[in-house]
């Protein structure tokens, strides 16, 4: 099974912030359409995140390049890039990411 970004910040005893929550899309966007620059996003998330941010943000950018959805039971998924992307920002928009999905 697939660690959703929730659940590797939960195991490291806090909740992503409104700002990993909006950075990740902003981050997911940029990479996208810069055409895969994944591990400059990776970059900027390590040089401007800590704790669980950091975590979180990682591990959405990591699906997002994978192309993996993850739904709500935690069963991935593979998916096309873009609709990786979309379902990316959907999950970062809700309250709960997990409902999200």
């Amino acid at each position: 099974m697939l660690a959703t970004g929730t659940d590797m910040v939960s195991a490291a005893g806090g909740e992503p912030s409104e700002d990993a929550r909006r950075m990740a899309a902003k981050l997911i966007a940029r990479a996208d359409k810069a055409g895969g620059a994944w591990q400059a996003a990776l970059d900027y998330a390590a040089e401007h995140f800590s704790g669980p941010d950091l975590l979180f943000v990682n591990s959405e950018i990591r699906k997002a390049q994978q192309g993996i959805s993850i739904t709500p039971s935690g069963n991935g998924s593979a998916v096309s890039g873009t609709d990786a992307i979309t379902q990316a920002k959907q999950r970062l928009k809700s309250p709960n990411p997990a409902e999200a999905a």
